[in-house]
């Protein structure tokens, strides 16, 4: 009686939802995103920084001692003067977006690798869980009572009736471990997913 008052509930949390979930809420995947576009930026950046760049500014002064002036500035910015060192920029800026993308794909990839590891793993148990449930356990229990009927007719000796109860108690403690297994698993993929599960 005590075994079925710790019975699992099926694990009903969808694959492909678990995947999802991880992509929008995990927190090294959201930070890993968030270096891929700041390395986009950077990169982008770097490609205005080498155009040529032209401005101008007209100002009238105001003067109350001098007589009023106007002033004109000009400013122009010239990147092929220095095109090894906007060159080397740029490509530094592409290489740190690439860099970034590359980590940010390995993270998600490794992230995807552990669900699908977990998530099998705690539905292999969860079949497990079941098996135990309706089939080992029912059969030790049966057993167990054909022994005390049959040493109740004094057809087999104590022996025979505490080995079938030990039998059964050996089945229950695998179906308990069995059973802290099921549920470390899913508190593993609770991180993974970024969100508590059901």
């Amino acid at each position: 009686k005590k075994v079925e008052a710790l019975t699992i509930r099926p694990f009903s949390f969808p694959y492909d939802a678990a995947i999802e979930e991880a992509q929008l809420s995990q927190p090294e995947l959201k930070i890993a995103s968030l270096i891929v576009e700041k390395a986009r930026l950077a990169k982008n950046l770097a490609k205005k920084e080498s155009r040529t760049d032209f401005m101008v500014e007209i100002q009238y002064w105001n003067s109350h001692q001098e007589e009023n002036k106007w002033m004109a500035m000009g400013k122009i910015t010239l990147p092929w003067i220095f095109k090894k060192k906007v060159d080397a920029k740029n490509r530094k800026a592409f290489l740190e977006e690439e860099a970034a993308a590359s980590l940010y794909t390995a993270r998600k990839n490794e992230t995807v690798w552990e669900i699908r590891s977990l998530y099998t793993a705690i539905k292999t148990t969860e079949q497990i869980l079941s098996t135990y449930l309706t089939q080992l356990i029912p059969l030790a229990k049966q057993s167990l009572q054909v022994s005390q009927v049959n040493y109740q007719a004094g057809k087999t000796d104590l022996l025979n009736l505490i080995e079938s109860e030990r039998d059964l108690l050996d089945v229950q403690m695998e179906y308990y471990m069995k059973l802290t297994s099921f549920w470390e698993q899913v508190a593993k993929l609770t991180p993974l997913i970024g969100k508590e599960l059901d």
